[in-house]
């Protein structure tokens, strides 16, 4: 199994491994895989039958590489399955394991391969679809009058203008979309498995 850079240009190639895949974090997005792609971070993948591989390479920080767990519509990795992929390929950790794959299997069948450790830095947050939609209640009060205040200040006055994204303003949407980051709330526990065989650098 070789590993390869993945571009814009493998998207229509790879989107069918991410339909119906059961991990729930935003890092489990094929367009999130590929957009922050830049001269420190490179995604890499390889197919493995019914399953898409994922690794993070650094230019620098090389201690950060890491795999996901395998993205398939059809099947999962069990953690001793994760420990020889993670060996075959070269790499001594997967970064944002979601909770519900930890507690599935539970702590101390993942712990005879891997130190689990909780990514407090990484939180991601969930929303009912419903929710969103309708924004209905107390709850939801500020973001409707956040809502009503754009409609005013920016739609009613014609500022608002719709552009495709292009590599012309990526830099502006990157810088946004780092910018959301800095606000995340915890609400959606993920998790680090570090290999107790091979260190993170295993590999390179």
């Amino acid at each position: 199994m070789r590993l390869k850079a993945i571009t814009p240009a493998d998207y229509p190639n790879l989107k069918r491994f991410f339909s119906h895949q059961k991990y729930r974090l935003c890092e489990y997005s094929l367009p999130s895989i590929i957009v922050w792609s830049n001269k420190e971070y490179r995604p890499y993948g390889a197919i493995d039958g019914e399953s898409l591989i994922i690794a993070a390479e650094f230019t620098t920080r090389h201690e950060d590489r890491h795999l996901i767990l395998p993205i398939s519509p059809v099947r999962e990795y069990s953690p001793e399955e994760l420990r020889d992929l993670a060996e075959k390929l070269g790499f001594g950790s997967y970064w944002f394991v979601p909770g519900d794959y930890v507690q599935k299997y539970g702590k101390k069948k993942v712990g005879r391969y891997f130190t689990v450790t909780e990514q407090k830095g990484f939180n991601d947050y969930i929303y009912l679809a419903s929710d969103l939609v309708t924004l209905k209640g107390n709850r939801y009060a500020k973001k409707r009058n956040l809502i009503h205040q754009f409609e005013r200040n920016y739609l009613s006055n014609g500022n608002v203008k719709i552009e495709p994204i292009v590599p012309a303003v990526a830099f502006e949407c990157i810088e946004f979309l780092e910018k959301w980051c800095q606000g995340l709330i915890k609400v959606f526990r993920c998790w680090t498995l570090l290999s107790k065989f091979y260190p993170p650098w295993y590999g390179f």
